[in-house]
């Protein structure tokens, strides 16, 4: 089923998907080298060209591709010296995750969706970010501020799981792949607040970003092959 969905993909997603793994690898060389600086400019790429890979091979499922954006503003936001900034990528990060969450959502409906239920969901998504961005980011200390940051880092994730495993066990496709891809970021994001706020380790952003490139990698391709195949 994997090849079959692999077969269905464009040339133009093929050099795209080839392109982000190039770029992956590179980050994850200079993650181990340890040489931060170049790590840093190079990071974002990796989920731009993840970005315009969904985009290209998936331009009917904007969800998809505005999670794996909102991945990149996260990535870019996160390595900002400002407190406010790791907050904010936070944001953006937890969008990324409640979209991904939709969009398995909407597998499951068969891809309909009554307005009613569309505007609700919708509001609650406007009412949801007004909340984090305006209450929260003014009014929490720094270091709480941090804390709530990990907290919408894991909490969706959490959500996710069982999610990923009724679709894997509910759908022909191979959203198995997005149930390990969410494990994976769990992983990641359970290394960062470990590194964070107990002990770091030595090429901890090795680890770090190589569990975060294969959870997104695999989450994606979940969505991607199941369409693919159906």
């Amino acid at each position: 089923m994997i090849i079959d969905g692999f077969k269905k993909l464009s040339v133009a997603s093929i050099i795209l998907l080839i392109l982000f793994l190039t770029f992956s690898v590179v980050q994850l060389i200079l993650a181990f080298l340890e040489l931060e600086k170049y790590r840093r400019i190079e990071k974002p790429f990796c989920l731009g060209l993840l970005t315009a890979f969904v985009a290209v091979t998936l331009p009917n499922h904007p969800m998809l591709y505005i999670a794996t954006f909102l991945g990149m503003v996260g990535d870019i936001l996160v390595i900002l010296p400002k407190k406010r900034f790791f907050i904010i990528g936070a944001i953006a990060f937890f969008n990324g995750f409640i979209l991904y969450a939709l969009e398995g959502i909407l597998i499951l409906l068969g891809g309909n969706i009554s307005p009613i239920a569309l505007t609700a969901i919708i509001a609650t998504y406007v009412v949801m970010n007004v909340v984090l961005i305006f209450v929260l980011g003014k009014r929490l200390a720094p270091n709480k501020g941090e804390m709530v940051g990990i907290g919408l880092y894991l909490s969706p994730l959490f959500t996710l799981i069982p999610l990923m495993a009724y679709l894997t066990a509910n759908t022909k496709g191979v959203m198995y792949l997005s149930l390990i891809g969410v494990i994976f970021f769990l992983a990641s994001d359970l290394t960062i607040t470990f590194t964070k706020y107990i002990k770091k380790f030595k090429r901890y952003d090795f680890y770090i970003m190589s569990t975060y490139l294969i959870g997104q990698l695999l989450i994606v391709m979940g969505y991607v092959l199941t369409y693919m195949v159906n």
